[in-house]
């Protein structure tokens, strides 16, 4: 077998240069990181051109923020096409122009360079993550003074934001501990009261990167210059999703069908004797829980929240023949594969939300080539015929896990002409 072709230097490694501050939950204060490099294999003003003019892109994968408010579909959206919620170019140009903020959003969704980031970053972190993409004219900003319930990686890609900061009012807020909410609740003076100091101003420049916990009250604006950042959300797994999780099997114990009796709402001391017996039931689950299967049931909804491997259908399915699987390149995408394991005679592939199975003698020569950035038929000697290999890479390509690289003899289709 030939040497493994994956460099060590991941996703965190470009974003960063220091992937070791994210072994645990990341740094608990905002880190930035100057001059990571060009981001503009992922996203440029030309590509957000491309967008509006050439897709175009549908609601909701884009809306607009001007002055703070969110604009209506109907003020930048066709209004005389089949799809009605179709960007309109004209109208989103003439919303720049008076300074607001473009938002392009679930950009791994769509945009193929942000995805493989996203699915790379997600792997690494273990937390899946979604890209939204800012674009902000000279002067403005897009969004006041808030937080976030979750963690991001800010990428500027092209000109400059200046970023300011404040200590968090909210520790680790969960995912209801919206700033909406608290403000609602407690008013926007608790949260940035008077006069409090800033905990940081900075201008950040392409190819910088930030990191900013969830919590921290922050705002932007861009400079002289206008400003394209993605934000890459970091959606954490919190012990609180956990419990959750845990909870809705609790909740199907034969004690917990009890019905509370009517008294509860009339009288405190009956709520109080009900609350207890409800803790007394979840206690009695608890201590006789089996650790194992329930690490399991978390595993499994935490592996939900990723997005699965999206299989080449066309390809895989229709256009790629037996003779293609012996002689063209495939990409490997690993990043999909969350485990490799064997029980019994059997192989598992642990992927998001669902598992792949295969004869576990089959395990050696799987995990070589996920350790591969390519590989092609000639690789996979160690399986003899090549009716074998054909199966192995086909069950690989349609499941996600391979992506057929062009050959030289892939012509585009020829233009149509009158």
């Amino acid at each position: 077998m030939s040497e493994p072709t994956q460099s060590p230097r991941g996703v965190l490694y470009r974003l960063t240069g220091r992937p070791e501050d994210f072994d645990g939950p990341g740094p608990a204060e905002p880190v930035l990181y100057r001059g990571r490099g060009d981001l503009r294999d992922l996203i440029s003003y030309a590509a957000v051109d491309r967008m509006l003019g050439e897709r175009p892109l549908r609601r909701p994968a884009l809306r607009l923020i001007h002055r703070g408010r969110q604009l209506q579909d109907h003020e930048y959206v066709h209004q005389r096409t089949v799809h009605a919620d179709m960007a309109d170019p004209l109208r989103i140009g003439s919303w720049l122009a008076e300074g607001a903020t473009l938002v392009l959003q679930g950009l791994e969704d769509f945009w193929n360079p942000v995805g493989e980031l996203a699915a790379g970053l997600g792997r690494e972190l273990g937390h899946p993550v979604h890209v939204n993409a800012y674009l902000t004219p000279r002067g403005n900003a897009g969004f006041g003074l808030h937080y976030d319930t979750h963690s991001a990686f800010i990428l500027q890609v092209e000109g400059e934001k200046e970023w300011v900061f404040h200590r968090p009012r909210v520790a680790d807020p969960l995912a209801h501990e919206t700033w909406e909410n608290t403000v609602a609740r407690n008013g926007w003076e608790t949260l940035v009261p008077p006069g409090s100091p800033e905990y940081l101003r900075t201008v950040l420049r392409a190819g910088d990167c930030l990191w900013l916990p969830r919590g921290w009250i922050h705002a932007a604006e861009a400079t002289e210059h206008p400003s394209l950042h993605l934000t890459v959300s970091v959606s954490t797994a919190t012990a609180a999703w956990a419990w959750l999780e845990l909870a809705g099997r609790i909740a199907t114990s034969p004690g917990m069908r009890a019905v509370l009796g009517g008294a509860v709402v009339t009288d405190g001391e009956q709520a109080r004797i009900a609350v207890r017996a409800v803790l007394d039931e979840a206690a009695r689950w608890i201590d006789s829980a089996d650790v194992a299967e329930l690490g399991e049931l978390v595993r499994t909804a935490a592996l939900g929240r990723f997005p699965g491997p999206l299989p080449e259908a066309a390809t895989g399915y229709v256009g790629a023949t037996p003779q293609d699987y012996l002689t063209r390149r495939f990409r490997v995408l690993s990043h999909h594969v969350f485990g490799v394991e064997v029980a019994g005679e059997t192989l598992r592939l642990r992927l998001a939300r669902r598992t792949l199975t295969m004869p576990a003698k089959l395990r050696e020569g799987v995990e070589s080539v996920l350790a591969h950035s390519e590989v092609t038929s000639e690789q996979l000697s160690w399986l003899g015929d090549p009716a074998s290999r054909i199966a192995l890479l086909q069950h690989l390509h349609r499941e996600g896990l391979l992506a057929m690289l062009p050959d030289q003899s892939d012509r585009p289709f020829p233009p149509v002409t009158n």
